[in-house]
């Protein structure tokens, strides 16, 4: 948590606000025009994502797939709530396989500085459901799987702007489109 991030932002993303790109000064300001602009295009979100994960190892100096590969596919909707609909409140629930059909997953991920987002998961085997600690402020605690893949409650969290200080690197143009690479750094 503690590297450095680069990021390339397209003007893909920041298309709405373009006019003001070039006149945003700093790494900080482009992000804000970012995650504004994000927020107005996305007040609420429908998904069906297809996930496959494997056990991998390391084969002719190559990262491949050691057993057949778990395919899940996770229905999920999200809104944007709170003051500036800054806050959002998500349900994710497995639809394949059929052995895990049911399980879910209810994030509120909270803008405000200091103030931890809340998860939920709903276990369908059991008719249980636990909640998943997700302290920022407890470098100790270990990340949670989420749906049994290697990713984890902390993949799935953004960040809060004021959680990173940002540094403009440089202003460019990318396959016609302008681009900003901006350092980001966890505070």
């Amino acid at each position: 948590m503690h590297t450095k991030f680069k990021f390339l932002i397209f003007s893909i993303a920041i298309s709405a606000v373009m006019s003001g790109f070039c006149y945003a000064k700093t790494g900080r300001e482009i992000m804000e025009r970012v995650d504004a602009n994000s927020r107005e295009r996305n007040e609420s979100v429908f998904s069906l994502l297809k996930m496959s994960t494997c056990k991998y190892g390391v084969k002719n100096k190559k990262i491949k797939c050691t057993q057949s590969p778990t395919i899940k596919v996770i229905e999920s909707v999200a809104i944007n709530t709170g003051l500036n609909r800054k806050d959002t409140k998500s349900i994710a629930f497995i639809r394949e396989p059929p052995a895990e059909k049911g399980v879910g997953m209810l994030v509120y991920t909270y803008d405000e500085m200091g103030r931890d987002n809340e998860t939920w998961l709903y276990l369908s085997a059991l008719g249980k459901v636990k909640r998943i600690v997700s302290s920022n402020s407890d470098a100790d605690s270990e990340p949670v799987s989420i749906f049994g893949s290697e990713f984890t409650n902390q993949d799935q969290e953004t960040g809060k702007l004021n959680d990173y200080s940002f540094k403009l690197l440089k202003k460019g143009e990318f396959k016609k489109s302008r681009v900003a690479i901006i350092e980001q750094v966890p505070r």
